[in-house]
């Protein structure tokens, strides 16, 4: 199964359906061709009664690149980062707690991005990548134009001492260490990718 955001909701693309999991609020959609597919996709993004998509095809790796294929794709990196004491840096932007990530430049390597923009969204250092994470996709209106951006995720570990700095240029008014105590509080008040990277994350731990 495969899993793209949209407007904060999800997108599906399975194999098979199972009606008796199907609610009034599902769109369900066969995949026929591309050009109804971008149709049944705007339809979603506009819809206020919809809060899931389900695309379905026997192939879901041909009908994701299908997908994929109908946008420009931004590639970005981020982190969730913890300190020596196990929490986990969030950064508060525009009303929501978000993870911090960054579009990857030109020649740059992925990991690099990861980490070049945790320090400057955060204002820290001292850190190392871990392991990599499932990488997250999200469709987003840019200028008038929807793309789909993929961002890749790395567990880091961070030993620098220092408090945490808000990026304000980039709209980022707060940074903090969350504590397993608080993470559910400030899941309630994050992005639905994000809210489901943090919740499979910890499971694995």
């Amino acid at each position: 199964m495969y899993k793209v955001f949209i407007n904060d909701k999800p997108i599906l693309i399975v194999n098979t359906i199972q009606t008796e999991h199907i609610a009034s609020d599902h769109l369900v959609y066969q995949y026929q061709s591309k050009k109804k597919l971008l149709a049944v996709i705007a339809e979603y993004q506009e819809s206020n009664t919809y809060n899931k998509l389900i695309l379905y095809d026997k192939n879901t790796n041909v009908l994701f690149k299908k997908l994929i294929s109908l946008y420009k794709i931004i590639k970005a990196a981020g982190g969730v980062v913890r300190n020596l004491k196990g929490d986990i840096l969030f950064i508060y932007r525009l009303g929501k707690w978000d993870l911090p990530k960054g579009k990857i430049e030109k020649n740059e390597k992925i990991k690099d991005t990861a980490i070049r923009e945790v320090e400057e969204e955060c204002g820290i250092s001292k850190l190392s990548i871990i392991n990599s994470l499932p990488s997250t996709y999200h469709i987003y209106n840019l200028k008038g134009k929807n793309v789909l951006k993929k961002t890749y995720w790395y567990e880091m570990k961070c030993k620098d001492s220092k408090a945490p700095v808000p990026q304000i240029k980039e709209d980022i008014t707060a940074v903090r260490w969350i504590d397993n105590e608080a993470i559910e509080d400030v899941l309630q008040n994050a992005y639905l990718s994000i809210k489901e990277l943090i919740i499979k994350y910890l499971d694995i731990k």
